[in-house]
């Protein structure tokens, strides 16, 4: 292990897998498999579209069915589940998945780049017999979080437990097309291996930090990838990786913070299939698909009146948090169900689950060709409307949406808290005299036409006025 891990006063010290703020992670159908089964767990799983189900043997299992033939079976160790939960019926497997987590995500994205840190050289084309070293404080430090004491002692007990419980996880490849080494060509008929892991804890060791007054003990993983490396990282070179932004692993992993934690499976899941599919600078995706995708689409019976509304405000606010992040550039948002629109009506939930959203690669403009005829489209038809008044809530909001900015941004570049942003856009709250200079001061930097308190809709893309009858066009300012 010389070289890989480095002594320094009883503690170690990893090389970063995340230089310049970016890793790699091993990149392909049985990782993409991995991470959608743990994002379909949780306590909601028993409700989810396309998740978790029991098989004809009483075994819980999630299946991940190739595109050219092919499945991926993914189910708990029932040893793992005895050792937690005493008993292995199908219940107590229910109570192991539902113990998965964001964290849990986090933890295996920690281990994949760690096993791909750039520092490691060629040693990463032999991962099965190269076991490569992880502790739960790097995993914080990736994570973004610094905590001492207590709080940062059973912070690292919780980061060890969801590597035991990664441990806890099977996998079986049935006959899944891809490239086979030991025949030197891609294999139609498809490659197996059953009961194989994500990844082995080879060793663990327990060292002690800090002196005597401040001491601290961490535990060292040493973990080596499992056997499905031979096909998907290859023992002959680095193929298969692909790049992803250490922000996802800073997202917040709690399951109260809304927005945040479904920036981090957005970001997660598309970056995943942009490894695989390096030639392309845009994505389409189906809101419904994307969302079954990440374990936020429940079956209609666990939906209440109120779903649609609230993940319909997360998933715009998420969309736009990871444009700010540079995680995404250009977005198509789905014609007619753009972020702040007033196409809430009867139905709305539906046809919004139904439309397309267009994300592109940062520093990408979306080379879509649907995405393009859209965008021209909707600008031919904006032009040569009559100004709207700019005192109206419902513009400003329009303008921000239109620049693709989250609410706290904007707010924080007026001076003003998101709160009071937010009654002002939703015409609770009038705009002040003192507010309005603020705005058409922000609107002319944007490059937005003002006349006298008010702002043209040639200028002011998102607006559609036959979307929002309450809008006063030709209004005077």
């Amino acid at each position: 292990m010389q070289g890989v891990i480095a002594a320094r006063k009883g503690s170690f010290k990893l090389a970063n897998a995340f230089p310049d703020g970016w890793g790699k992670i091993p990149n392909n159908p049985l990782v993409a498999a991995a991470i959608a089964s743990l994002f379909k767990g949780g306590p909601g799983a028993r409700g989810l579209m396309g998740g978790w189900t029991p098989d004809a043997e009483g075994r819980l299992t999630y299946r991940h069915l190739g595109k050219r033939g092919g499945q991926i079976v993914i189910y708990p160790d029932p040893a793992a589940v005895i050792a937690r939960q005493n008993g292995s019926d199908i219940g107590k497997q229910w109570s192991f998945v539902e113990g998965f987590s964001p964290l849990t995500v986090d933890v295996l994205l920690a281990v994949l780049a760690q096993v791909c840190e750039p520092g490691l050289g060629n040693k990463s084309k032999f991962p099965m017999l190269a076991p490569v070293p992880i502790t739960a404080g790097a995993i914080l430090r990736y994570k973004g979080l610094r905590r001492w004491g207590s709080e940062g002692k059973q912070l690292r007990q919780r980061v060890d437990e969801e590597i035991l419980r990664l441990q806890g996880l099977r996998i079986d490849v049935h006959q899944f097309p891809a490239w086979d080494p030991g025949l030197n060509r891609w294999n139609a008929k498809g490659v197996s291996v059953i009961g194989d892991r994500l990844f082995d804890i080879v060793d663990s060791r327990t060292y002690q930090s800090g002196g005597e007054t401040r001491s601290r003990s961490e535990v060292v993983w040493l973990t080596r990838i499992g056997h499905w490396s031979q096909w998907w990282l290859n023992s002959q070179a680095k193929v298969w990786l692909g790049a992803v932004p250490q922000r996802i692993l800073e997202f917040d992993h709690r399951r109260n913070r809304g927005s945040a934690l479904l920036a981090k499976k957005i970001s997660l899941n598309t970056m995943v299939l942009w490894g695989a599919v390096r030639s392309r600078g845009s994505m389409e995706r189906r809101i419904d698909h994307l969302l079954e995708d990440i374990g936020e689409l429940p079956v209609l019976d666990a939906r209440d009146s109120h779903w649609g509304g609230r993940v319909r405000d997360r998933f715009d606010e998420a969309i736009l948090q990871l444009q700010e992040d540079g995680i995404f550039g250009h977005v198509e948002w789905p014609e007619g169900h753009e972020p702040g629109g007033a196409d809430r009506v009867k139905g709305w939930v539906e046809a919004w689950l139904a439309a397309k959203i267009v994300l592109t690669r940062p520093g990408v403009f979306g080379d879509n060709a649907i995405a393009l005829h859209r965008k021209k489209k909707r600008r031919a038809a904006r032009q040569g409307k009559e100004p709207v008044e700019l005192k109206r809530g419902s513009v400003i909001r329009s303008m921000r949406m239109e620049r693709n900015i989250s609410q706290s941004r904007f707010a924080g570049e007026l001076g003003i808290s998101a709160a009071y942003l937010s009654q002002i856009e939703n015409e609770k709250r009038s705009v002040s005299r003192g507010m309005l200079g603020r705005v058409a001061e922000w609107a002319r930097a944007n490059e937005y036409s003002v006349n006298t308190g008010a702002v043209t809709t040639a200028s002011v893309h998102s607006l559609d006025t036959a979307r929002d009858s309450r809008l006063a066009i030709g209004s005077k300012g």
